[in-house]
């Protein structure tokens, strides 16, 4: 075993594990057994779950900001969002499994863990759709966009569709929502 770590290879096995053996199995030690590398090094950079996690995270997306090419927020939202469910589709065996098995009590602190990241994700979704948030509504906005990602997390794992047209339709009908409530705020003079 090396004790460079190749991300790549890691990052191909956590998905593997995390699919075969949900979040129980993200330990540095079973990756770095599958990954065959160093599991003392893998420790050093990823030192919990919550670290794996991310970096799964990271590794859906990256490059999402490529997928943004229109002039109206709202469809670049769309849009964007709708690339974040792609990317997830790519891995949604592993992805079903990680989401039931940190919805269950036993794993609530990685929710705890995981919500600053995950807001700072919300607020880069908003930035590339053309949203600005560095106004005084700036984290009201994240975080109505932030509480849908999470509803239409729970709308992704049940639809089972090719297309996604659950999520799609879900993710509409909270956008128009959002819009509601925007130009409710916005009436009010804030």
């Amino acid at each position: 075993m090396t004790t460079d770590i190749p991300y790549a290879t890691v990052i191909k096995a956590s998905w593997r594990i995390a699919e075969m053996q949900g979040l129980d199995g993200l330990t540095p030690e079973i990756i770095a057994a599958e990954a065959s590398t160093d599991a003392q090094r893998l420790r050093q950079i990823f030192p919990t779950r919550s670290h794996i996690l991310l970096s799964l995270m990271h590794d859906v997306f990256e490059n999402l900001a490529a997928t943004v090419v229109g002039e109206h927020p709202r469809d670049n939202l769309f849009d964007l969002i709708m690339a974040h469910f792609d990317g997830l589709q790519n891995h949604r065996p592993a992805v079903v499994r990680l989401y039931n098995d940190i919805t269950t009590l036993r794993h609530l602190d990685l929710l705890v863990r995981l919500r600053k990241p995950y807001w700072q994700q919300a607020s880069a979704v908003l930035t590339t759709a053309g949203v600005p948030t560095d106004d005084l509504l700036g984290f009201g906005k994240v975080s109505m966009v932030a509480l849908l990602g999470l509803w239409l997390l729970t709308v992704w794992v049940s639809d089972e569709s090719d297309d996604l047209a659950k999520t799609m339709a879900a993710l509409d009908q909270g956008l128009h929502r959002l819009g509601d409530i925007n130009n409710m705020v916005s009436g009010l003079g804030c």
